[in-house]
Order: C-alpha cells, then sequence, then structure tokens
C-alpha cells in the first residue's frame, strides 16, 4: 500500500511545524540564558498567589512595577515554597517575569528528540512514496 501525496504533505506540515517549535524553543532558552547570566534577579515583588499543580504546571501570580504577571515554577519550588530559593528575571524586552529553572534544557532537548521522530517519519514516508 502506498502513500498518497496528501499523506506525504502532512507529514511534511507536523515536521516543519515540529522544526518550528525546536527553534522557538532553542532562541526562547538562549534568550533567558542570556539575561539569568547578565543580570540580577529582581527583588522589588510581591507574590499575590501560590498555584501549585503537579499536571497542569506550578505558577505565580506576582506584582512587580504596578503590573500582575504569572510566573511558572517547578512543582518542587512550589511545595517547599520560600523566596530565597525562587529567582526571578524580568525580560525587558518581552516584558516577561520568568523563573531562572522554568525553560530547562531538557524541554529542548525534548523538542529535539520531537523533531528527530518527526524527520524521521517523514523519511520513511518519502521512501515509501518514491522508493516502493
Amino acid at each position: 500500500m502506498g502513500v498518497t501525496k496528501k499523506q506525504l504533505i502532512q507529514v511534511l506540515f507536523i515536521n516543519i511545524v515540529c522544526l518550528f517549535i525546536l527553534i522557538y524553543a532553542c532562541i526562547s532558552y538562549n534568550h533567558r540564558q542570556a539575561i539569568v547570566n547578565t543580570e540580577k534577579p529582581i527583588e522589588n515583588f510581591s507574590v499575590l498567589d501560590i498555584n501549585c499543580n503537579s499536571r497542569m504546571g506550578s505558577n505565580l501570580l506576582v506584582e512587580f512595577n504596578a503590573k500582575k504577571y504569572y510566573v511558572g515554577i517547578t512543582y518542587p519550588q512550589c511545595k517547599s515554597f520560600t523566596l530565597d530559593k525562587v529567582k526571578i528575571y524580568y525580560d525587558k524586552e518581552n516584558d516577561k517575569l520568568f523563573e531562572r529553572d522554568e525553560l530547562a534544557i531538557r524541554i529542548v532537548v525534548f523538542y529535539f528528540i520531537l523533531y528527530l521522530c518527526s524527520f524521521i517519519w517523514l523519511i520513511t514516508v518519502i521512501k515509501k512514496k518514491y522508493i516502493n
């Protein structure tokens, strides 16, 4: 049973989407790492609410410069929350707050593996379409 042109286009589309997600994750990770390496964590903020959720992700509602921001934190940080352990940085370019460990390299690796799998799938579909 051969592969149709429509199936090939769908797999190609999935591959392109996975590639863009990987590129976005890499750019975000590098941008945040640059901020962490060059700036100091903010100190003049107040925590308004703590939302601990192991499945959906934990976050803090933080007030900084008279604006409210949601900041993602890890579940262990949330369960044993102390202000000393949470380092929050301000991204002036995007007007966002983020926690130092919110976007870990393992997330970038996950997206790389996802893209790699979609690429292998694309190669397999191309072989079935044009070699068989």
